[in-house]
């Protein structure tokens, strides 16, 4: 049976906290929202992009599997460090909902270091996943 050395043991646990500390996370459904597609979870979603963007750290928030009703969300920044919106649940329009005009439902404001990865994408579908850099003052458009 090897030995592992103290040195040896060291590095590797040194090695472990840097990867489990590159990034902070935050869950929508920590902050309240619920993945029943009939409860706004608006609020919850606009709690957890203010905490990652407040993150000095690059931050991650991750919308989890399930249906998620979102009245309107505006995320705005400017942010601290870089955001990745991991979104592998659906995202729910209220009933009713038309695409006309130019009030978006979800909007995204002075984000300049922004991530959208969504598997459930069209794009997604063909090639795994959609990875959407944003610009400020660019729209975000599906290719």
């Amino acid at each position: 049976m090897a030995r592992i050395n103290a040195y040896s043991l060291a590095l590797l646990l040194f090695c472990y906290v840097l990867s489990g500390a590159a990034e902070a996370a935050y869950n929508v459904a920590g902050f309240g929202a619920k993945p029943d597609g009939r409860t706004d979870s608006s609020g919850a979603f606009a709690s957890a992009w203010s905490a990652a963007c407040r993150s000095r750290e690059p931050a991650t928030v991750h919308v989890p599997n399930g249906h998620f009703l979102l009245s309107r969300a505006a995320f705005t920044g400017p942010c601290s460090s870089r955001v990745t919106l991991q979104v592998d649940g659906t995202l729910v329009a209220p009933s009713g909902y038309t695409s006309g005009g130019d009030d978006g439902r979800i909007v995204f404001d002075h984000v300049d270091d922004l991530t959208i990865s969504a598997p459930s994408t069209a794009a997604a579908r063909r090639c795994g996943r959609a990875r959407l850099p944003v610009t400020a003052g660019a729209p975000v458009e599906q290719q």
